[in-house]
């Protein structure tokens, strides 16, 4: 006999239904093998199998308890049997094909695990009998068992009984079974009852077992199962990820996926206990990377670097890599087998090939870094240009304004006067050029800004053509102006910068125009909205929609919308057809040899093309070498006939002028230039009076001596196209051409011609001339023209000059002679008077007029003259404010401070504001000194230096706005070298009223000071004033 281990192991969700009793149970079928009787002989070849025998056997097998080791818990069902039958072994048997094994055995020590099948008793259990029971009192006298060897040799068993461990399915397992090796007498029907419970318990233990199990290999396969998806979709994840060992030394990878092979081009194989840290370092590897994932691991904490590393073959790239601590508890693995070491600590990398996006954030960090430096050279730039304007805006304004003081004294020689107006010349001239650097600087760098206000268009071409007037003079060129009816009197723009434009565009015609030329400016508007109707409207004038109100328009955007037209010719050089596309290219002359004869840097045409266009219009040229040139400007403007100040306007204020006292009177043009009527004649059709003409005396006699001849100039409306040849803007006059003879002269009387030509229409804007008839008309004026002359030094030029101007100086003559009973103004110059030899005794009672016409003086002297009256305010600016330019009156003084640190533009704007009339002056460096000297004194205008030592403008302006009480704070106006866009927002912000950029002009700071004596004379407006614009 040879001794076997006995196992156990129970698996099946097995359930048992309750048991049945022995004397419950029916008989087995006929055909089925039963259990035999004691009376049966002994078999040497043990008992017969049940005729279910392969099926029971499955069974068995299926439970997974056979060789499997001893369980405590089936130890206590066999000792408790033991103790409850008295016996002294107690088994529990489970029957083989071959073998039967002792899952568990009380009371044989040392006894085989497991005996050969046909030495067993429980062979004979597990057949089917009436009695479940096998019950072997004396196995001596039992013939089945009587020669078997445990009974007739070691261990010399005498009584046995065993009950079934019988299946749901009825499939008998093995045995529970009770042995002594004394006979007994008998074992009761009780005892054998007890024996099958306990047998039964056995049975449940073995399928709780079983279910444990079951569930524990049905969870071991769902995790492998997981396992495998997570590997898979681990492998199929494109970012790498590895898992290494921190806790052993050099930190070894134990793990990495698919992805992070194909990144690095290291395969698990290569890498699996190798340091991850060094791996995938090189040359140009971060430090202070590695140090940061190194301090993670050590903190046990996460980190998240980009690092440069490199793959297998030595190529870099660049590694986004996230690491994280990952530790496992107590019994569990990653993916190996066996439990896992309770000390191990892992971390987790996810490694992401971030190359493309590293290499373009690095490129746009390169464009970045290349931006901030251009624009901290445009910075630079800025700042340098701002800084020289400054330092020498500052000395410029000493310059310009002695040369001004200089020039207005009346006691200067003749040489004295061109020597300071020489000054004078130069000084704008460098001004000019320092104001262009700046204004292209802005536009370099984006910051040009636009500021619209309500302005007047006369006041504006008046103010330009004030700039030029020296210049022309001096070079004898008839500079005029003229303005279409069509045209509003008051616009919503940029007026600083339309000045700047026209400016340009003047002071290139009169640079490009020779001696005796002309240069012209004509102004034209097409209205871009239908309005009027028989009711006064067509369609709404507001934007917004909807009828007009009977209160009109309280704000620009209600008002008619423009196109304004801007024509500015000369007689010059012309430019080439092959300059004229390039022609406001910045920088560009159409000489730029060093024998050129004309200055200049080239920005002029440039800035303004630019400024055009953000005003809503453009620029172009249309030129002939040799004849001229005519350069076009158009912007779009809200505009009326009235100014608004600030109110609501009627239909009828918006589209018509407002009338004047001269409205009717009946005036008389004498002059031999087209310019000279389209200018003067504009300026007094727009104020009412009733225009003729007379281009030769002549027609001056005829008119002037009653003979009924009268040449009068009307105006037809004109409008600009666009050209679609291509050739630029053309003027449209509905007639062809812009130039052209009109016959129209009738004769009432003799000496006259039936037919005369020669009455110019020459000019852009449409304008004809006609001669009409009118026997025995009166005139109320006259006014004259009179030749042009620079300074001649020459007297082959003198000469040359007296044989052209001579029909013209004639007719000049002859109409202050016929005019002596009638009011007469005669349009002149110095130069002019100087050269020709005018009769003086013709120019007796003639008023005197200076060329070009100024609107403002000239109004005033027509209705002193006509109507006896003096305008309340002048045409170009609002009612409400004083005449510019207009004397202080001495019986109200402003007490004004000058605050300037540099002591010779002290000196000089003390000397300014004594030649204006102003005696009650006090002068500080400082706002610090200035605070002071308010403290002392009072104040009624402070002129405030922005820039000073130790206390600017800005901060002491603050200061007394916070320190003085309103009755005691002045009004303080900046004095500034700073032409910046934010200087005017600065101002504002810090309480100023105005500021004037440096160098100070003496007429602006007239024009100024007047508004603020109005302002002293009101106090009512005075404390609602919060700036002043337009100057």
């Amino acid at each position: 006999m040879t001794s076997a281990g006995i196992g156990f192991t129970c698996v099946g969700p097995l359930q048992h239904d309750p048991f049945v009793c022995p004397a419950a149970r029916r008989p087995s079928p006929v055909g089925f093998v039963m259990r035999p009787g004691p009376e049966s002989e002994y078999d040497p070849q043990g008992a017969p199998k049940p005729s279910n025998e392969e099926f029971r056997v499955n069974v068995l097998r299926s439970y997974n308890i056979l060789d499997t080791e001893p369980e405590p818990r089936y130890d206590r069902l066999t000792a408790l049997a033991s103790m409850i039958f008295h016996t002294t072994v107690s088994l529990i048997t489970l029957t083989d094909s071959e073998i039967t094994q002792w899952k568990s055995n009380t009371g044989f020590a040392g006894a085989p695990r497991e005996v050969p099948r046909w030495l067993s008793f429980c062979q004979y259990v597990i057949l089917p009998s009436v009695d479940p029971v096998l019950v072997v009192c004396d196995a001596l006298k039992d013939g089945r068992f009587c020669k078997n060897p445990l009974v007739i040799g070691e261990p010399h068993i005498r009584f046995y009984a065993g009950a079934p461990l019988v299946t749901q399915g009825n499939f008998v397992l093995g045995s529970l079974c009770i042995i002594d090796f004394e006979p007994r007498d008998q074992f009761t029907a009780e005892e054998q009852e007890m024996l099958i419970s306990l047998a039964q318990l056995v049975v449940l233990e073995i399928e709780k077992h079983t279910r444990a199990l079951e569930l524990q290999r049905l969870q071991v396969e769902r995790f492998e199962e997981d396992k495998r998806g997570l590997l898979q979709a681990i492998d199929a994840f494109s970012e790498g990820l590895v898992l290494c060992d921190v806790s052993q030394k050099g930190q070894p990878i134990v793990f990495v996926n698919e992805g992070w092979e194909t990144i690095t081009g290291y395969s698990i194989q290569d890498v699996l206990g190798l340091h991850c840290g060094s791996l995938l370092e090189g040359p140009l590897t971060d430090i202070k990377a590695k140090q940061l994932i190194a301090a993670a691991c050590q903190e046990g904490s996460s980190a998240s670097v980009e690092i440069l590393n490199y793959r297998k073959d030595g190529t870099p790239f660049w590694n986004w890599l996230r690491i994280r601590p990952v530790v496992f508890p107590k019994g569990t693995s990653f993916g190996g087998d066996g439990p896992a070491d309770i000390s191990s600590r892992y971390y987790f990398g996810i490694c992401s090939d971030c190359t493309l996006r590293k290499e373009k954030e690095l490129e746009l960090e390169a464009i970045r870094l290349q931006e901030l430096e251009a624009e901290a050279s445009v910075r630079a730039k800025r700042s340098f240009v701002a800084n020289i304007s400054h330092e020498i805006r500052t000395p410029m304004n000493a310059i310009l304004a002695c040369s001004q003081l200089l020039t207005d004294m009346a006691s200067l020689t003749d040489e004295q006067r061109e020597l300071s107006q020489m000054i004078q010349g130069s000084g704008q001239q460098l001004l000019s050029l320092i104001n262009d650097i700046l204004d292209f600087s802005k536009m370099d760098a984006g910051k040009m800004e636009l500021k619209a206000s309500e302005f007047n268009l006369w006041g504006c071409l008046d103010f330009c053509m004030e700039m030029l007037v020296l210049k022309c003079e001096n070079k004898g060129l008839y500079l005029s102006y003229n303005m279409d009816e069509s045209v509003p009197d008051w616009i919503w723009a940029d007026e600083v910068r339309l000045r700047q434009i026209l400016t340009n565009l003047l002071s290139n015609s009169a640079k490009f125009t020779d001696e005796g030329g002309e240069v012209e400016v004509s102004v034209s508007a097409k209205r871009l909205r239908r309005q009027l109707s028989k009711e006064g409207f067509d369609g709404p004038l507001s934007p917004r929609g909807g009828a007009p109100s009977g209160t009109g328009f309280d704000e620009s955007g209600d008002l008619p919308e423009y196109r304004i037209t801007i024509a500015v010719r000369d007689t010059g050089i012309g430019i080439p057809v092959t300059f004229q596309k390039m022609l406001f290219e910045a920088f560009t002359q159409c000489d730029n040899s060093r024998t050129r004869r004309y200055e200049g840097t080239g920005l002029g045409l440039a800035i303004s093309k630019d400024l055009a266009e953000r005003m809503g219009g453009k620029m172009w040229v249309e030129s002939e070498e040799g004849v001229g040139s005519t350069f076009f400007v158009t912007i779009t403007a809200r505009g009326s006939m009235q100014p608004s100040t600030g109110r609501s306007l009627s239909p009828q204020e918006i589209l018509h002028r407002p009338s004047t006292a001269i409205v009717g009177k009946k005036a008389l043009l004498v002059g031999t230039r087209g310019a000279f009527h389209r200018m003067v004649g504009s300026m007094l059709r727009a104020w009412g009076l009733d225009v003729s003409v007379a281009t030769s005396v002549e027609e001056l006699e005829a008119l002037a001596g009653g003979r009924g001849v009268e040449v009068s100039v009307s105006e037809a409306d004109a409008s600009v196209e666009a050209s679609t040849s291509g050739a630029g803007e053309r003027v449209s006059a509905n007639r062809e051409g812009v130039s052209g003879n009109t016959e129209g002269v009738s004769t009432y009387g003799e000496g006259v011609s039936a037919k005369r030509q020669g009455v110019s229409a020459n000019g852009w804007g449409g304008r004809l001339e006609r001669m009409d008839v009118d026997q025995g008309r009166s005139f109320d004026l006259f006014v004259v023209d009179s030749p042009v002359a620079g300074r001649v030094f020459d007297t082959r030029k003198l000469e040359a000059l007296m044989a052209e101007s001579r029909e013209a100086i004639e007719l000049m003559h002859r109409a202050c002679a016929l005019g002596r009973g009638i009011p007469t103004v005669l349009l002149t110059s110095k130069n002019t008077r100087n050269v020709f030899q005018f009769d003086m005794e013709a120019m007796e009672r003639v008023i005197c007029v200076s060329q070009p016409v100024r609107i403002n003086p000239f109004y005033t002297t027509l209705l002193q003259t006509l109507a006896n009256e003096s305008p309340a305010a002048p045409l170009t600016s609002p009612s409400a404010l004083p005449a510019n330019g207009t004397p202080p009156p001495h019986d109200v003084p402003l007490q004004i401070f000058v605050v300037e640190d540099n002591l010779v533009n002290q000196k000089v704007l003390h000397k300014v504001l004594k030649s204006l009339g102003y005696e009650d002056i006090r002068t500080a460096c400082n706002g610090l000194e200035v605070l002071q000297l308010l403290k002392e004194h009072t104040a009624d205008v402070v002129l405030m230096d922005v820039q000073m030592p130790e206390m600017d403008g800005l901060t002491a302006t603050t200061r007394i706005k916070a320190d003085f009480p309103e009755e005691r704070q002045p009004m303080i106006i900046a004095l500034t070298a700073d032409v910046g866009n934010d200087i005017e927002k600065e101002c504002r912000e810090a309480g100023m009223i105005s500021y004037l950029s440096k160098p100070v002009r003496k007429a602006q700071l007239e024009r100024l000071l007047s508004k603020c004596m109005y302002f002293k004379q009101h106090p009512a407006q005075r404390r609602t004033l919060k700036w002043i614009d337009g100057l």
